[in-house]
């Protein structure tokens, strides 16, 4: 029987729909790695955050890539834009949905960063088990 790979890597393109495709393609390899569920529902939370960043914000193709590195788990969302993502003020309004992308990552994973290309935002999670 074929051991599952470690990694995974997926372009797509910049649409909002296709978030959601990626993310359950992400959803169904951590699946076939036995992952704690916690774990996987945080790794899907931050990874549909910096998707959306990079549709939404960024430009061209979108490219996601996830590893596992014992102890742990990191992923990277890559898109063609110059531009880093920016910590945005916190909106003054709770009932507005945007501006709180990057303070979800910051909560949800273990570290998280930009590349000095500005175009990669990627996130490590440490906490990594088999359910």
């Amino acid at each position: 029987m074929p051991q599952p790979s470690d990694s995974f890597d997926r372009t797509i393109a910049p649409e909002p729909a296709r978030v959601a495709e990626i993310r359950h393609a992400v959803a169904d390899e951590m699946h076939e790695w036995e992952l704690d569920p916690r774990l996987v529902e945080n790794v899907l939370l931050v990874l549909s955050e910096l998707v959306t960043n990079a549709v939404v914000h960024g430009e061209g193709s979108v490219h996601v890539t996830m590893r596992q590195m014992h102890p742990g788990l990191f992923i990277e969302v890559t898109d063609e834009s110059t531009t880093a993502p920016l910590l945005a003020p916190v909106p003054r309004d709770v009932e507005d949905v945007h501006g709180r992308g990057l303070y979800l990552v910051d909560a949800f994973c273990d570290v998280w960063g930009i590349k000095d290309d500005g175009k990669t935002t990627w996130a490590v999670f440490y906490a990594f088990g088999r359910s």
